[in-house]
């Protein structure tokens, strides 16, 4: 299916504010014993080399994750890797997680997959995509699974999951 008929979660600038605030830091940091020690050498080093190379890693990388859906599931690519694919008929979980590894999201919410293949999830970032178009698209999945727990994504970045209609608690 063409990308023109899926729609694609927006991004955010939040995963990026963080990492120029610590660049930022750390040039203040470097300039300033530049300035001390008289040695403009590394100064001139780091932001003319270490920082724009960072940054158009950490920028290549980052702009390469996306999140799309369209009537049939959700897709997921991410550097490195082939595109997944979860059908909506082939969703049989969705969850909250919070982690601190450097190749997963730190907030998301993964949609498993009913195959058994260990990648059959797609993970969503709660800080590189608008919270908003998160929201919608767990509406369609809702619409797909009424009687599966799909969360709400409230604007102030708060899951709560909504128990299946028919469900008693």
């Amino acid at each position: 299916m063409a990308d023109q008929e899926r729609v694609a979660l927006r991004r955010t600038v939040q995963p990026y504010i963080g990492v120029g605030v610590i660049f930022s830091c750390v040039t203040i940091l470097v300039v300033y014993e530049s300035l001390k020690s008289s040695d403009w050498q590394f100064a001139l080093l780091f932001v003319c080399l270490v920082i724009p190379l960072f940054s158009f890693g950490y920028l290549y990388f980052g702009l390469k994750y996306r999140v799309l859906w369209d009537g049939a599931g959700v897709y997921m690519r991410a550097s490195g890797g082939p595109e997944r694919h979860i059908g909506f008929d082939e969703i049989s979980s969705i969850r909250y997680k919070v982690s601190a590894s450097q190749s997963r999201p730190f907030r998301r919410i993964e949609i498993h997959g009913a195959k058994r293949d260990a990648k059959a999830f797609v993970d969503v970032s709660l800080r590189h995509f608008r919270l908003d178009d998160i929201d919608t698209m767990m509406k369609e999945i809702r619409a797909h699974w009424p009687d599966l727990r799909v969360p709400t994504v409230s604007m102030n970045g708060r899951v709560e999951f909504v128990e299946p209609k028919g469900h008693a608690g």
